[in-house]
């Protein structure tokens, strides 16, 4: 979004499993809209566990 002022507006996180081998990558997908919000999506995953999901989550954040 071209800037690192960002303000959160909203998080929900979802723990699908526990970790138990790692390494632990996370992998994130922001999504723009109209207006001043951007919104990501991640999930966690264990690497070393077959890169098996340890957690979903959801974030809102406003700019500016």
């Amino acid at each position: 979004v071209g800037t690192d002022a960002l303000q959160a507006e909203s998080w929900d996180v979802h723990f699908v499993a526990p970790g138990t081998v790692g390494p632990f990558l996370v992998l994130v997908d922001a999504l723009t809209g109209h207006g001043p919000r951007v919104a990501c999506r991640s999930t966690l995953v264990d690497e070393g566990n077959q890169r098996k999901v340890v957690a979903v989550g959801a974030a809102t954040f406003r700019v500016g």
